[in-house]
This record gives C-alpha cells, structure tokens and sequence, in this order.
C-alpha cells in the first residue's frame, strides 16, 4: 500500500511538472497568463528604467538644442544679418520639430514662442519683398591665400 501511495506521489509530481510545461505553452483559460513575459519584466526592469532615464534625457537635450538653434537665428535676424531662403527653411523646420517635441512630451516653452513669432515675420517679409540672400548671383570675389 505504501509504496502504491509512493508510486502515486511521483505520478503527481510528473503531472504537475508536465501541467505546468503546458501552462506555459498553453492557454488553458481566457485569462492570459504569461509566466515567461513576467519574468523577462521582473529582470529587465533596471534595464527599462535606464531606458527612461537616457529617453528624459535625450529629450532635453534635443529641446535645447532647438531652443539654441531658434535663439541664435531671431539674434542674427534681430541684429540684421541676411539669410538666404533655404536658411529660413532650415530654421522654419527646426521650429515645426521644436514645436511636435514640446507638445509630444508636454515641456515648457516659454523662451522661444516670441522668437519664433519673430522668424515667421521676417521670414513672410523676406518673401513679400524678395529680399533673401541670392548666392547664384552674389558677385565672387577672389579668396585671399
């Protein structure tokens, strides 16, 4: 009897492992269990909390330096330093990629919706006017060497 009862203690711990072998591979109930994704979140999650780390920080740094680009481009405006079309373009772009950014991740954008504002009004002047710089017909001049 005893070893009848042993002999069906070793049956259930065959079973049980095999139930558990299929529990993973298996859905057995509407109700996703997913014993292998739990386990890669619990040892990956240093991992993606680095993740966020260097993604708040890389957001930052991309915000300053559009900020930079913007601040820099309304000073040589502001200072009267002409600008060809394409540089205009260029900062234009810039503000439109400065603009998704501070909205996609709700940052502060106190510096630069005046500097901005200014650009787009020299820009639209530029263009009422025809006064950007034209290279193709700037006069060369010789390079000193």
């Amino acid at each position: 009897m005893i070893e009848a009862l042993k002999g069906l203690g070793n049956l259930g711990i065959g079973a049980g492992f095999i139930a558990l072998l299929l529990g993973i591979f298996v859905e057995w109930i509407p109700v996703k269990i997913n014993p292998i994704g739990w386990l890669g979140r619990r040892f990956n999650k240093h991992i993606e909390d680095k993740v966020d780390v260097i993604q708040t920080e890389l957001t930052a740094h991309m915000a300053e330096e559009y900020r930079t680009r913007i601040l820099k481009f309304q000073n040589e405006c502001i200072r009267r330093r002409r600008h060809t079309k394409e540089e205009f373009d260029n900062v234009l772009s810039v503000c439109r990629k400065y603009e998704a950014l501070i909205k996609k991740y709700d940052l502060e954008n106190g510096e630069c919706v005046m500097a901005m504002a200014y650009i787009r009004r020299v820009y639209e002047h530029c263009l009422d006017d025809h006064d950007f710089v034209n290279l193709d017909n700037a006069p060369l001049t010789p390079l000193d060497v």
